[in-house]
């Protein structure tokens, strides 16, 4: 391997990142009833597929999905305003433990 073929931290970062996002679809789609976890274009297509094809029973686990990324994206800005960077992402963090922590909780 070449000395300019080697990956960066940030790129390690990135990568590893994409590989758990595309993980975490690939599990909740096949277990979650045909929802992604982590990609919302994903969602939001399935949404417009079931529109177009008259099946409202079928778009409620996007609808739900979907709803819940904007109510996740409110409370993060929420969240964020009047801090300092260091602040709210400390915060920002702290919030999405207690919620992955209780959501762990109560799927078990």
């Amino acid at each position: 391997m070449s000395q300019n073929a080697r990956l960066t931290y940030i790129e390690w970062i990135l990568l590893l990142t994409a590989f758990a996002a595309g993980s975490v679809d690939v599990i909740s789609f096949a277990t979650l009833g045909g929802v992604f976890a982590s990609a919302m274009t994903g969602n939001f297509a399935l949404l417009a597929y079931y529109v177009a094809q008259s099946d409202s029973a079928g778009g409620h686990g996007s609808v739900v999905a979907l709803s819940g990324f904007v109510a996740g994206c409110a409370f993060g800005i929420l969240q964020r305003r009047g801090r300092a960077p260091a602040h709210a992402l400390n915060l920002l963090l702290a919030s999405e433990m207690a919620l992955l922590l209780f959501f762990g909780l109560y799927a078990m």
